[in-house]
């Protein structure tokens, strides 16, 4: 499986975009190195956008921007049965990378999808940990760190990867899901 490589949805991006719009940028519309594969939700919410207010970058290039490492993480509100999220670019960036990464986010909506993709994978992450407590069965950290690993191998952005990265590095939601009450209706 393949994801797009603007936003880390999983699936096959279905079209090529031109990062610098064909209609301002006549010149480069048959660039290869302008072309760049998107999901239809991330094309339709850049459009021609491609610099900020202040005339800063708008959004992240894959083919040239430092992308190959953790851009950002979800955070997590109680209660962890059912935990309210928001994104937070990684503080590890360079400033210049934290800003685009932020603008990036914002630009195509991120968060907005990401809540819907949450609400269900959040039952299946719920119901493994429940499966995690039963005899013989492999401990949470280890399974999700399992989980991690295989979909680092597709992007290190992923959604898959993001979640499974921001859970393992929250020590109060693993606790709850280690041990906490969990929903009796998983």
């Amino acid at each position: 499986m393949v994801v797009c490589p603007s936003c880390g949805e999983p699936g096959r991006p279905r079209t090529l975009d031109h990062y610098l719009p064909k209609d301002v940028f006549p010149e480069l519309s048959v660039l290869l190195l302008n072309l760049t594969p998107m999901c239809d939700w991330c094309q339709g919410e850049k459009l021609t956008e491609y610099i900020t207010e202040d005339g800063g970058k708008r959004y992240i290039h894959p083919y040239f921007d430092d992308v190959d490492r953790p851009l950002f993480s979800i955070e997590f509100t109680p209660p962890y049965a059912t935990p309210s999220i928001e994104v937070s670019v990684k503080e590890d960036l360079p400033e210049e990378l934290q800003l685009l990464v932020k603008h990036h986010l914002e630009g195509i909506d991120f968060l907005t999808r990401f809540k819907e993709y949450f609400k269900t994978r959040y039952i299946s992450i719920l119901r493994r940990a429940n499966n995690c407590r039963q005899p013989g069965m492999r401990n949470f950290r280890t399974t999700l760190t399992l989980f991690l690993e295989m979909e680092q191998e597709k992007s290190i952005n992923s959604w898959d990867s993001v979640l499974y990265r921001s859970i393992l590095e929250n020590d109060e939601i693993m606790e709850y899901l280690e041990n906490g009450p969990l929903p009796a209706n998983i």
